[in-house]
């Protein structure tokens, strides 16, 4: 079982985010997704990844007020 902090591979990441692993690596270059480097081998946080979503996030729209004609 992966814990919440567990380190993902680009591949693994890609899939969490529903991305290709080129539009990964094109975010990760643009500096959009926060990431670490352990020696020449890249990886993301889930934890991280998580965050970046729900900062995303956009609430839904308020319907419109009922305009009182019927």
């Amino acid at each position: 079982m992966e814990s919440k902090d567990s380190l993902l591979t680009p591949e693994e990441a890609a899939g969490f985010l529903r991305l290709s692993v080129a539009a990964l690596y094109a975010a990760h270059q643009r500096r959009q997704l926060p990431s670490i480097k352990i020696g020449r081998r890249l990886r993301f946080r889930r934890s991280d990844l998580e965050r970046l979503i729900d900062a995303r996030t956009q609430p839904p729209l308020e319907p419109p007020a009922p305009s009182g004609r019927g």
